[in-house]
């Protein structure tokens, strides 16, 4: 089980964006519309509720109130916006565990690319 990084968010919506992470209250960042910052934030693993519960990524738009789940399980970064599935979709893009990556928030779904 490798390390996933997220180092830079690029939010391409004309929505606030705020992202935390549940394992940790402190591992938070909020993202304004149509820009881009650098932030590391790991991509928990998550292979049960319970796991879901405690450690998830949420990703809030702030204006249409739609929140997506990130989490790494297996070989795959997966996403979902109605609560753990197992298994869940690979998120667009890169979606293989392991290095460095930016995370890019589109309007309807997040991407990961190299």
């Amino acid at each position: 089980m490798g390390i996933t990084a997220i180092k830079t968010i690029i939010n391409k919506t004309d929505e606030l964006i705020e992202i935390s992470k549940r394992e940790d209250a402190n591992d938070s960042v909020s993202v304004l519309p149509n820009s881009m910052i650098y932030e590391e934030i790991w991509i928990p693993w998550v292979v049960n509720q319970q796991d879901f519960d405690k450690k998830t990524i949420e990703i809030r738009y702030t204006k249409s109130n739609k929140v997506i789940y990130v989490w790494q399980h297996g070989d795959k970064v997966r996403y979902s916006s109605v609560g753990f599935e197992n298994p869940a979709k690979a998120i667009p893009g890169d979606s293989q565990v392991d290095g460095d990556r930016t995370l890019t928030i589109e309007s309807s779904y997040p991407v990961l690319s190299k």
